[in-house]
């Protein structure tokens, strides 16, 4: 039976979101190695798209919940080129996403 590797946490970005699509920081994920990571939102709705360029219009619609009462929404993104080629967009306003990068078959 082939043993699991548990992932490992390699690394760590909060990144601003605007109006103009934004992707993570590709020399640490080029530097850890990532293969994966955990993603959430607060502030207004983004979209995002690991291929191609998001807009307000188009992309996968993360929506935070207004007034701050509920836990901000989160999702993962795995592989090594799409955290690569991951591109963020606010739908209007600014955003803060916090990322948190890994390494690992169980990511």
């Amino acid at each position: 039976m082939p043993s699991e590797v548990e992932a490992q946490p390699v690394g760590y970005q909060d990144l601003t979101v605007g109006g103009t699509p934004v992707g993570l920081d590709s020399a640490l994920i080029l530097q850890t190695r990532a293969t994966g990571a955990f993603l959430s939102v607060e502030g207004n709705a983004i979209r995002f798209k690991v291929s191609g360029t998001p807009t307000a219009t188009s992309g996968h619609l993360v929506d935070p919940p207004s007034g701050g009462q509920n836990q901000p929404p989160s999702w993962r993104i795995k592989g090594h080129a799409a955290l690569l080629s991951l591109l963020i967009v606010a739908v209007s306003g600014t955003s803060t996403v916090r990322v948190s990068f890994f390494v690992g078959m169980n990511f």
